[in-house]
């Protein structure tokens, strides 16, 4: 697969990147690269399967190339999703054979240039202008025909039987943001969406591992590609094989990933340490070094703690702009604002801001309280 380790070290500064759109991270693109390149370093990560070396899964991977038959993957990854262990996008150039391009790195300008001028690239993403699986194979189809009418295309029929997707790689916010800046530059792709039908059926092991008990009706990335090809083998379009084949093969080749997040969550000092994100090879004399988390809840103090945070959680006002918790990496979609009153008063997040509460008590830091950890929340605007 296509990794970027090799080119992070340029020399580019945020401030000498041309502004692509309004949104400041993709503006700062090549810093977030470098930063996340450079922190996977000093982390001990494997630069391609984006998890700690300990943890690593690119032995257990499968080549499943066929299963895409002509069908040419390129991810498009926010630069704040590269390098994130439990993104499922690296799967498509790890075990598809697609390609990553992230978005704002200059080295990959060119190449997205290349790949929106191409006329048989589609874009996979939801909206109101987005075509069907099945609208966009007739479009397919119907353009195929129309060149085998043409004298110069009779006796070339391969050229036509492909299709390049692109797929976005992040949160719904940078999505729409790396949406809205292909826009800007005023690239115009064919939009295609999943069956509606399909996605509410579809349960997810890897978000169900991320969270717990949220149910059906959501896919990852590298899962929507999979149902995209099922349906594309359904029409019997690009040379997909049998529906079910993909289907199976493709999540059993996901099961390293799922099983590498699981025992991150299992034992989280696997992750990037305070001292990694700092990039201070070793602590200062005299430095305050914080608790570690905890597994298990040590005192009745805390189980106490935990208990009141949940019941003033349960009846706080949550302002319907704040949609994301940084304590634990949890965004919610303006449509659900019930779901992140439902996280923020569940046991796990209420036992991680007593934890830091209490870790900044003992440290003598003044303690991080309900009233400070608000801080923590971020507001995503739409």
């Amino acid at each position: 697969p296509q990794m970027l380790t090799d080119s992070a070290s340029t020399s580019q500064n945020p401030d000498e990147t041309p502004a692509l759109c309004k949104d400041v991270l993709l503006s700062s693109a090549p810093w977030c690269v470098r930063r996340a390149a450079a922190l996977a370093e000093h982390a001990s990560w494997c630069r391609y399967c984006w998890v700690p070396r300990k943890l690593c899964f690119c032995h257990s991977l499968k080549d499943i190339r066929s299963l895409s038959g002509n069908v040419h993957w390129v991810l498009l990854c926010h630069p704040q999703e590269f390098l994130r262990s439990t993104s499922s996008g690296k799967l498509i150039a790890q075990i598809l054979g697609g390609e990553i391009i992230v978005f704002g790195y200059e080295p990959h300008e060119h190449r997205l240039l290349q790949v929106m001028s191409n006329p048989r690239t589609c874009l996979l993403f939801p909206g109101e202008t987005s075509k069907t699986v099945e609208e966009h194979v007739d479009s397919c189809r119907k353009l195929h025909v129309g060149r085998q009418c043409d004298v110069n295309h009779h006796n070339d029929e391969s050229d036509d039987d492909d299709v390049s997707v692109l797929v976005l790689d992040g949160t719904w916010e940078q999505s729409r943001a790396m949406l809205n800046g292909l826009s800007q530059r005023g690239h115009t792709l064919s939009c295609v969406r999943l069956q509606e039908s399909a996605i509410e059926a579809f349960d997810s092991e890897l978000i169900n591992i991320l969270r717990p008990g949220v149910g059906k009706g959501r896919v990852t990335t590298f899962e929507a590609c999979v149902l995209f090809l099922a349906e594309a083998s359904e029409l019997g379009a690009w040379g997909v094989p049998q529906a079910q084949m993909v289907l199976e093969q493709a999540l059993d080749a996901m099961k390293p990933l799922n099983c590498a997040v699981q025992q991150r969550r299992s034992n989280p000092t696997t992750g990037v340490t305070q001292q990694h994100l700092t990039l201070e090879p070793t602590r200062s004399a005299g430095a305050v070094k914080l608790p570690g988390r905890k597994k298990k809840l040590a005192s009745d103090a805390e189980e106490a703690l935990v208990a009141a945070l949940q019941e003033c959680a349960s009846r706080a006002s949550i302002p319907p702009e704040v949609r994301t918790c940084l304590i634990c990496n949890v965004t919610v979609q303006p449509s659900a604002p019930r779901r992140l009153r439902e996280h923020l008063a569940g046991r796990k997040h209420c036992a991680a801001v007593a934890q830091l509460h209490l870790a900044g008590s003992d440290a003598g830091l003044g303690g991080g309280g309900p009233s400070s950890s608000g801080r923590r929340y971020s507001v995503n605007q739409s």
